[in-house]
């Protein structure tokens, strides 16, 4: 599947697999590629610019490699099957589950999804 590059962009760090399924779900969900990768390379820019060692693109590609791997053993069971729109907002919740990071706070889950609403 082909994706839009612009030349700013930093999501074409991620494997060429996983900007496929993830492309995929926007085109199952009807929804435009280029705005939500916007979204999504405005994340990793601010999660590579925050310095942390953990929460960072190696961490969002570990965490959709496995997000899809369970998907798909899920869907392929006979368990409830999860739904494109459910796989996409599992996606979003990948990219911007640490996108607010700060030690010395116990909030980052709320301020990081606070963020995401507003994105």
């Amino acid at each position: 599947m082909k994706y839009p590059i612009l030349p700013s962009m930093k999501y074409p760090v991620l494997p060429k697999e996983l900007l496929d399924k993830i492309l995929d779900l926007l085109d199952k969900n009807k929804i435009s590629s280029i705005k939500i990768m916007h979204l999504f390379d405005e994340a990793l820019v601010i999660m590579e610019q925050s310095g942390n060692a953990y929460h960072n693109e190696k961490h969002i590609i570990h965490f959709l490699k496995v997000l899809f791997k369970f998907i798909e053993e899920n869907n392929a069971s006979d368990y409830v099957q999860i739904k494109p729109d459910e796989q996409l907002a599992l996606v979003i919740a990948a990219f911007y589950h640490d996108i607010i990071y700060d030690p010395q706070k116990h909030d980052n889950e709320i301020k990081s999804i606070e963020y995401m609403f507003e994105a």
